[in-house]
């Protein structure tokens, strides 16, 4: 990896390399856009977008801990810019990096985000299969954790029982210990970390290998050049040995290793082909037994033969930039003892700096940001030199170092802020005890931060770097020493929470500091705060929460120094019970309308209410009641109360009702009314329908004065008919209103008949 924001292996130039200059931007452009948001204690979500018209075909998402190596990725089609990386610690912070792919290639450079697994809500798990892989001096541990471990506490010491002898800390499932001594039995306990606490151990008891049985050298070995490219190896043992195999490695007279081989005890020669002419050779020859190496090796030296012409130039020349490296790599020529490099400012300045390599591939370092440079490339061997072959490439442009840094002390923080860096993205700061202290790193678009947590009277130094997408710029550098004070306080004691409605009473136990702090906020949202409140006694009610919503509560003691660690307690509020109840219309006229409710079941706060009802004025009132008045007859209103409360709350539910009027127009005169006589006493008295404004509900017949009968039809049978009836019929509506009433005589049983 160039550097940090470089995917490893570089980015491929094949199809580009015989263009004469190359801009300081990627073929493949990182996303323009990227967030990170915690979605639970092991799961972050990411979100990204790109330029349009990039031509990607996919995105690939890598995380680490911030700080540390690569946990893990994965390729997202293009067809999705979100992605949830599951499976990590909690209440850790987490390096997000998103790479832009087209085809095969890689975006050098990524977008990067940082974001915060939520917190634990309780002490984890053991580890589980703890197993151990021993060497002489070491011990491979591995294991498996619990979901919401963050991290895991390693401590071992000489079984049975022995003190510790070390400690280590990983959040990695495993994880190995050196330094251990052959032969010697260890026992290893390991727990789950998370910020709630520790678990109880899980050990295990491993002894270390024992010091591996001498394996012998060679005794005898002779190396000489076949040809330009080929030296013969030959060697011997001593007899009874016990050998397996035999490792020969080669590499140039005061160069590194170029290569090695193994070869099995029925052969005692080798011939070492693919070397440069004219060069002399370091040849080594290991005795194998088994998985153990003869820990010295026989040595002897030989030169391989003279080219007889100079060797053709390098072909297929590429050359992949960082901001201040450019690494180069060709194709030679088998008769090419080394290569020399030179190069300079294009297209044709002086020769900055040369350089020579045995390999076909070499990185010139501590060039410059954004500035284009020739690279020439020579095969060279006993004859001479090749003529060039050159190619043009520019580094990287980043952003200038941010000027201005400066940091203001208290017993436990550093204000630090600094000015603006043109083209920079966001900026990348480090900070430790000064001198040599375990360096911690944090990324922002702002231009300050406050380092909290740190030790009082303590130096420490601060570095700030501007970043874009090809990298950070040279750090600007400062230290500074915080104030002196008492320590820290501790941690106040666990949390007990009650919730009533719409309020929170959260309490502590713990000796009695200076003052406390009491922090809280939505859970989806966390470490995000909604507000913090300062206080001197153990208790605080937080109010105005609103319902259906998991908070989280975090208390801190302080003084003078600094902050405690916090305490940490969640708390869900229940539903919305601020609602007036049973709202109902218990009387109604044509012109009047009288609301009845009952007060919420959570009052609190109440002053009074309000009652509205569209094109009519808004009504105040302390009772649970109210009678409309100056209503239309014939129509629907909709009524709403609601609950008026004190300022702060969030606003109760208000309750709503439909009435509609009562009808005040009688149904017309019914007509045609008459009598017909049936059988002797008997007839069937009819009439014509009525109609109404709205709609007959019935009819209502009456016989000689007496009470009044309903009927649903136009007719009614009667009988013991006497000398003179007399029948009267109206109409009625489902308001109540009834029609005049029409008359009928019967007179002589079944006679002549009148009308009124």
């Amino acid at each position: 990896m160039a550097n940090s924001q470089t995917v490893a292996g570089g980015l491929r130039m094949s199809g580009h390399e015989n263009e004469s200059s190359m801009p300081g931007v990627a073929y493949v452009v990182p996303p323009i856009t990227l967030t990170a948001s915690a979605q639970s204690t092991s799961a972050i979500r990411v979100i990204w977008g790109y330029t349009a018209g990039g031509g990607h075909t996919a995105s690939r998402v890598r995380w680490a801990v911030v700080g540390g190596s690569t946990v893990g990725e994965f390729d997202v089609p293009i067809s999705s810019l979100t992605y949830i990386v599951n499976g990590l610690n909690p209440n850790t912070e987490y390096l997000i990096q998103v790479f832009g792919l087209k085809g095969g290639e890689v975006s050098p450079v990524s977008k990067d985000a940082q974001a915060k697994t939520h917190p634990a809500a309780s002490v984890p798990a053991s580890p589980t299969n703890l197993g151990a892989t021993p060497t002489k001096n070491s011990m491979a541990l591995s294991w498996s954790g619990p979901a919401d471990a963050s991290s895991y506490k390693i401590s071992y010491g000489l079984a049975p029982n022995g003190s510790v002898i070390g400690t280590a800390t990983s959040v990695a499932a495993a994880y190995t210990v050196s330094g251990l001594n052959a032969g010697t039995n260890y026992y290893f306990d390991v727990r789950s970390s998370s910020n709630v606490g520790d678990s109880a151990p899980t050990r295990i008891t491993k002894q270390t290998l024992p010091e591996a049985a001498n394996v012998a050298p060679p005794i005898t070995l002779t190396a000489s050049a076949q040809s330009t490219s080929a030296i013969r190896v030959i060697w011997g043992y001593t007899a009874g040995g016990g050998h397996t195999g035999s490792r020969v490695r080669w590499a140039v007279v005061g160069g590194s290793t170029v290569g090695e081989f193994d070869v099995p005890i029925s052969s005692l020669t080798y011939s070492v082909n693919g070397l440069n002419p004219n060069t002399e050779y370091l040849i080594q020859v290991f005795g194998l037994k088994g998985g153990d190496v003869s820990p010295v090796s026989k040595d002897a030296q030989a030169k391989t033969h003279p080219a007889a012409s100079a060797p053709a130039s390098p072909a297929n020349l590429g050359a992949t930039p960082t901001k201040n490296s450019m690494a180069l790599s060709w194709s030679g020529p088998a008769d090419a003892s080394s290569y020399k490099i030179s190069y300079g400012l294009a297209p044709s300045g002086a020769v900055i700096g040369t350089a020579t390599s045995v390999a076909a591939a070499y990185t010139v370092s501590g060039l410059n940001a954004g500035t284009n440079y020739y690279f020439d490339v020579r095969s060279t061997n006993n004859v001479g030199d090749s003529a060039p072959t050159r190619i043009t490439r520019q580094t990287l442009q980043v952003p200038p170092a941010p000027a201005g840094l400066r940091a203001t002390s208290t017993i436990s923080t550093l204000e630090i802020q600094w000015s603006a860096a043109t083209g920079a993205v966001d900026y990348v700061v480090r900070y430790g005890i000064e001198p040599g202290g375990a360096v911690n790193t944090l990324t922002t678009r702002l231009l300050r931060e406050t380092l909290a947590n740190l030790n009082k009277n303590t130096l420490y130094f601060i570095e700030v770097s501007a970043r874009n997408a090809n990298g950070e710029s040279s750090p600007s550098r400062i230290t500074q020493r915080t104030l002196d004070g008492p320590p820290l306080p501790p941690k106040p004691g666990p949390l007990v929470v009650l919730d009533t409605f719409d309020t929170v009473r959260v309490s502590w136990a713990t000796i009695n500091q200076p003052g406390y702090e009491v922090a809280y906020g939505l859970l989806s949202q966390h470490p995000q705060v909604i507000a913090r409140y300062e206080t001197e006694h153990l208790t605080w009610l937080l109010r105005y929460l609103s319902p259906d919503v998991t908070y989280f509560i975090e208390v801190r003691a302080f003084n003078e120094t600094g902050y405690s660690a916090p305490s940490y307690a969640t708390v869900t509020i229940g539903p919305d019970r601020t609602q007036p109840r049973n709202l109902s219309n218990p009387g109604r006229t044509f012109n009047e309308a009288r609301l009845t409710w009952d007060a919420p079941q959570d009052a609190s706060y109440l002053i009074d209410y309000e009652v509205t009802c569209p094109g009519r004025p808004l009504v105040r009132t302390s009772a649970r009641e109210h009678i409309a008045t100056g209503l239309m007859p014939e129509q629907e209103y909709r009524f709403t109360v609601q609950p008026r409360r004190s300022e702060g709350p969030v606003p109760a539910l208000s309750a709503a009702i439909n009435v509609v009027t009562h009808d005040q127009v009688p149904p017309i005169r019914v007509t045609a009314l008459k009598l017909t006589p049936s059988t002797p006493g008997n007839a069937l008295l009819s009439w014509s329908a009525s109609q109404d404004n709205v709609g007959v509900s019935g009819y209502e017949v009456r016989r000689n004065a007496g009470n009044w009968i309903s009927v649903s039809d136009t007719r009614y049978p009667v009988s013991g008919l006497g000398s003179s009836d007399i029948f009267e019929v109206r109409a009625k509506d489902a308001a109540g209103n009834r029609s005049l009433s029409v008359t009928k005589t019967f007179t002589n049983g079944g006679g002549s008949a009148a009308t009124s």
